[in-house]
């Protein structure tokens, strides 16, 4: 298995060499404001997704099974969701997203849904096909990856499902179906997905689900140097370095947080893709700190929930 894993490496970095390396220029933000507590003493703990929606801030807290819904300036306005097994609570919540006025929660096994303000409105079992990643949500239909069917799965209201996209190959069944996880975005009329260990994003039709484009962005100097140092570590049989951290899509760009473990284990650097240019790729976001987990943009201005200080920071692009 390691074996095989480092001749895919190896395959991957060879034909990437064979293209000339890109290197992107680098911004660095300006750190404006850093908290690490909310009104009514609200530590952070875990915050595993961030969206900005309707100029506001929202922040799913695992640690605290709730969603945080905050201004410009991290000043708590209300908390959608409760601690708890009720139909209507959470418990650990991992991921959610927004269309509209409502919001839908991720949570053992079930899409919760809630207005903007916090008003419980229904619940969706998933059944066996549980997402492996995130998921994107739009017009009642749920788009994620699923180690039990895929490689990327449409879930309507209904409960019908249809798969889709490319399924990447590796030496066992098992290792193909978790590495086949990908962060799923929906942007306009299209659904993106961001590959979590190799660097692939495709675009697809929302309507039809057929492939509108595949991005290999191996050629980012970057990127090279990240999958080289992957390639040379020795990992277990069922393991596998990640390559990418988190993603967001705002104001037509594609925003992918990298895992580097170039120097130590670092995810601080964001590339920077642009939608409305073929996905092609313009600029790396050098963030302030070492390590981050989650992070949302609006316009010049980005939200980052710092997992090595446990703080929420607000910076400009």
């Amino acid at each position: 298995m390691k074996k095989w894993l480092l001749v895919l490496c190896i395959a991957l970095l060879t034909a990437s060499c064979g293209r000339q390396l890109t290197s992107l220029p680098t911004i660095e933000p300006q750190l404006v404001k850093s908290v690490d507590v909310l009104a009514d003493s609200i530590y952070f703990s875990e915050i595993t997704a961030m969206k900005y929606h309707d100029n506001r801030i929202y922040a799913c807290c695992m640690g605290q099974s709730q969603i945080l819904c905050m201004d410009n300036d991290f000043g708590l306005l209300h908390i959608i969701g409760h601690k708890g097994r009720a139909a209507s609570e959470l418990m650990n919540p991992s991921s959610f997203d927004m269309d509209g006025d409502t919001i839908v929660v991720l949570c053992y096994g079930a899409f919760k849904r809630y207005t903007v303000n916090g008003e419980f409105v229904g619940s969706s079992d998933i059944g066996p096909l549980l997402p492996n990643k995130d998921f994107a949500w739009s017009d009642g239909c749920y788009y994620y990856t699923s180690s039990r069917q895929g490689p990327v799965i449409s879930l309507s209201a209904d409960g019908t499902s249809r798969s889709f996209g490319e399924r990447y190959r590796f030496e066992t069944e098992e290792a193909a179906r978790y590495r086949n996880a990908r962060f799923t975005r929906v942007y306009r009329d299209r659904i993106i997905t961001v590959s979590d260990n190799l660097p692939y994003i495709e675009v697809f039709d929302r309507q039809t689900l057929e492939s509108v484009r595949k991005v290999d962005y191996s050629d980012v100097d970057l990127v090279s140097e990240i999958m080289k140092s992957n390639a040379s570590e020795q990992l277990a049989a069922n393991q596998y370095r990640t390559l990418v951290s988190g993603c967001n899509v705002a104001d037509g760009k594609l925003y992918v947080l990298l895992a580097d473990n170039l120097d130590g284990f670092c995810a601080n650097k964001i590339i920077v893709f642009d939608l409305e240019r073929d996905c092609r790729p313009v600029s790396i976001v050098q963030l302030p700190g070492a390590r981050y987990f989650s992070f949302c943009v609006n316009g010049q201005t980005l939200y980052a929930f710092n997992l090595r200080e446990n703080t929420l920071e607000k910076m400009t692009l």
